[in-house]
């Protein structure tokens, strides 16, 4: 199997396949990626009960990472199998080049917004048990569903389109009468523009990072939080006052919790009792 440039006949080197044991674990971790993710889409269509805005978020991502396993891993596990960085297919190929890289960005973008808004689905779940229903996120799943997919398909052919991923470069070659020289070639390679390096690396890495350690913090505290209420057995819940009324002289009631029910506090003639 010959390596060739993009351009021309030249062949570069012979492809020295290296550890064949690591090349089959990275087959099998390929086919654990597309299989276990296809299960998850396949149970959240299948299972009624699981059409909810939570599960569509879950199965979005799993469909994320059905594509890196399909179409992302494989091309990198053969180029990385190679150690080399040149164009592994007839140049008459060399379109997949530009199909590989946008996919690799879109696939992988997609799988980290779909993980930051599962965290923030999460997070306005057991802060607001009541409101989430019907808040932005858990009702109107279907348009962060579009955002996630639109805006990562723009950050994944923007630069695909202005840049290109065939870039030229220069190798010392060794020819048939062992003599160096050095030619043109042109390789498979991500954009180096630094600006849009930069744009990608604080979009799709670094904000859904912060983010996300942001909100699974908030979402640990709350856990805790509930956790000791049910350890207590008591729990304070934020209230709104009436316009029409100045009776309440705290933002809070105390909540009494017991198995399968609650009951508030309420008193009459001097005494507290506990009223389902």
């Amino acid at each position: 199997m010959k390596l060739f440039s993009l351009t021309t006949n030249t062949t570069i080197v012979e492809i020295q396949w290296q550890a064949y044991p690591i090349g089959f674990f990275l087959l099998l971790l390929c086919l654990l990626t597309i299989f276990g993710n296809l299960s998850i889409i396949y149970v959240v269509v299948r299972e009624i009960a699981l059409h909810a805005s939570t599960y569509y978020y879950i199965a979005s991502l799993a469909f994320a990472d059905f594509l890196i396993g399909l179409i992302v891993m494989p091309f990198g596990f053969m180029f990385g199998m190679t150690n080399d960085e040149y164009w592994l297919f007839s140049r008459h190929l060399k379109f997949l080049c530009d199909y590989w890289y946008s996919m690799n960005i879109f696939a992988c973008t997609a799988s980290i917004f779909a993980l930051c808004t599962i965290g923030l689905e999460r997070y306005t779940a057991i802060s607001k048990p009541i409101e989430h229903p019907s808040l932005f996120i858990s009702k109107r799943w279907y348009y962060w569903l579009l955002f996630i997919w639109i805006s990562s398909a723009i950050i994944a052919l923007l630069p695909i389109v202005l840049f290109g991923t065939v870039q030229e470069t220069s190798r010392q070659l060794l020819n048939e009468t062992s003599v160096t020289k050095s030619i043109s070639l042109k390789e498979c390679r991500f954009p180096n523009n630094l600006y849009y390096t930069l744009f990608i690396s604080i979009v799709a890495f670094y904000s859904p990072l912060i983010l996300m350690i942001y909100v699974y913090i908030k979402v640990y505290i709350a856990a805790r939080k509930q956790a000791f209420a049910l350890h207590s057995g008591y729990k304070q819940h934020s209230r709104a006052k009436s316009a029409k009324s100045h009776q309440l002289s705290s933002d809070f009631i105390t909540v009494r919790i017991h198995h399968g029910k609650y009951q508030e506090p309420t008193q009459e003639n001097g005494n507290v009792s506990w009223k389902s």
